[in-house]
């Protein structure tokens, strides 16, 4: 039986140190001449602490000598910077990190100050209301009928990092909501799952000697010839840097045996892309991918009608809702908010509606309804489980409706929109704005307003289909990817172009009828893109959040 005094004293332990490091890691370093004379040196031989050795001076401390009652703290200090349990602490926040100097303060012939410009961002390039982000709006500001600005105008982003590369085109992707460094890619003959980990969260060690350094703090470094390179292995590399089949003349790198196992937990295991493949399944024609809010599962829908529920790191299906070769190929598979209930929109324009719980038959829709008589594209659960929008061809061009499924099936259908010549291809709900978005086969978006059930506005976005969309999660903008492999960025509130992203995923081609284009959009919490497509790449992209504020002006 654990003591409650004991339990009291260990929480009222950790909340001192989570107090102590929150104060550390607001001092952003220490000042100046912190402590003078100790400075780490560059050329030792032996543990990485040696470089560090200025500290374990008995008189480089940073308590002046001469006062009175110094000498007890200057033996606490001398104490536990000799204690290998909290010498990386010390090694860290005094040598890993440098306080940022602040700027000098100008002062103009009448003593008043006179701030920096890259400070408040009047006149040069910060972020003040004079800065580059007010330029970039008013550049931007659409005309008067929502038109798009001028190429000119749009920002450019930073460079992009490919995180998987085949040979197939990439018909789908899902993130694992519990675990954001894992996701599942599919291709026409398998699904992979990857571990992204490294990709998403760079460690410390890579940008910072000191951080490495406290990896590996009091261990000996490996007896290795010292060199230039290092040796990443790739899956593929496998056979060419292995000694016993062959290799590169029988032979390997000296660097290639560099050991990692000092580096972290995230880093363990990760290819030279940045990625590992953790599990593949044979799968094939798989079409789309979701996952679950809350749960390590995701959804399969495939080209023969098939829906299959998988769980993370397992090779066994959890459940098979649909079989295979009864139903027309899956145009869009989504969970709804709550993660008990998902649905299946095919090609015939038939919603499924199935229960997703430990006493619930997953293998038997609880709803069915034909919503489009020509094909189905997406849905989307609008607000509640009940009220769904969907989107795709019907007979005189109603191509988005609005679908409670609580009426009778004769009064389930709310409201239907006549948009979209050649029929809907992507649906989005906005529930801050009550807005959906839906886009065509001719490159047109469309606004609708849900409370008031009408048209809100309409715009060209590309010339070429448009095959899907994302929004943000703070509904500032959102992005659509089309059929001639282009991506674009646009504001919700003000439906101006803010990136342009062309060729993004276009595969060149004999037969250009067998691109695709952008398969999936995909945006995370931290601004973040992910995007999938026939060039056989999953590619990622940080928007800066700061750069989209202007969508508001």
């Amino acid at each position: 039986m654990q003591s409650p005094l004991l339990h009291s004293i260990l929480r009222t332990l950790d909340q001192w140190l989570d107090a102590l490091v929150t104060h550390i890691e607001s001092k952003k370093g220490p000042p100046p001449e912190y402590i003078p004379g100790c400075f780490a040196e560059s050329q030792v031989v032996g543990p990485a602490i040696l470089k560090y050795r200025g500290l374990l001076e008995t008189h480089n401390t940073p308590f002046e000598r001469n006062k009175k009652g110094v000498k007890p703290v200057e033996r606490l200090w001398n104490y536990l910077v000799r204690q290998e349990e909290v010498q990386e602490v010390f090694v860290r926040y005094i040598f890993g990190r440098k306080r940022p100097t602040p700027e000098p303060v100008q002062y103009s012939d009448h003593g008043e100050e006179v701030m920096s410009d890259v400070g408040d961002g009047v006149d040069g390039s910060g972020t003040g209301e004079g800065g580059s982000e007010m330029g970039a709006a008013e550049n931007q500001e659409p005309s008067e009928h929502g038109a798009p600005p001028l190429e000119s105008a749009v920002q450019s982003l930073e460079p992009l990092r490919i995180i998987h590369k085949e040979q197939d085109s990439i018909t789908a992707f899902c993130i694992n909501k519990v675990n954001a460094g894992l996701m599942a890619v599919a291709t026409v003959r398998e699904v992979q799952e990857l571990n992204v980990s490294l990709l998403l969260d760079h460690p410390t060690w890579l940008t910072n000697e000191c951080e490495l350094d406290v990896l590996s703090l009091n261990r000996e470094p490996d007896s290795v010839p010292s060199s230039n390179f290092l040796v990443v292995q790739t899956p593929m590399d496998k056979n060419i840097l292995d000694p016993t089949k062959g290799g590169i003349d029988g032979h390997l790198s000296s660097s290639s045996s560099i050991n990692l196992s000092g580096m972290g937990g995230p880093s363990i295991g990760q290819t030279g892309r940045g990625t590992n493949v953790l599990l593949c399944h044979r799968i094939e024609g798989t079409r789309r991918m979701t996952s679950h809010p809350v749960l390590p599962l995701y959804l399969l829908g495939c080209q023969d009608g098939s829906v299959v529920v998988r769980e993370w790191h397992h090779s066994a299906v959890v459940a098979r809702p649909r079989p295979g070769g009864t139903f027309a190929k899956v145009a869009r598979v989504q969970f709804n908010q709550q993660g008990n209930k998902f649905g299946v929109i095919d090609g015939d324009g038939n919603l499924s509606l199935y229960q997703l719980g430990l006493a619930s038959q997953v293998n038997k829709p609880f709803y069915t309804h034909q919503c489009h008589n020509k094909h189905g594209s997406d849905f989307v659960f609008v607000g509640s489980s009940s009220l769904l929008a969907t989107a795709g061809q019907s007979s005189e061009h109603r191509n988005v409706a609005l679908w409670d499924t609580l009426l009778p099936q004769r009064k389930a259908n709310v409201v239907s929109w006549n948009c979209h010549e050649s029929g809907a291809s992507a649906l989005l709900f906005a529930p801050q704005h009550q807005v959906i978005l839906s886009a065509g086969k001719k490159g047109t978006v469309c606004i609708f307003d849900v409370r008031q059930r009408t048209l809100r506005h309409k715009f060209q976005a590309h010339d070429a289909a448009i095959k899907c969309m994302a929004l943000d999660q703070s509904e500032e903008f959102f992005c659509t990817g089309s059929a001639d492999g282009d991506i674009k960025v646009w504001g919700l509130s003000i439906h101006n172009l803010i990136y342009n992203l062309p060729g993004e995923h276009s595969r060149s081609s004999l037969f250009k009828n067998l691109s695709q284009g952008v398969t999936q959009l995909q945006l995370d919490t931290n601004n973040r893109l992910f995007s999938c497509g026939a060039d056989g790449s999953i590619k990622l992209r940080q928007l800066p959040e700061r750069d989209l504020n202007f969508s508001h002006i």
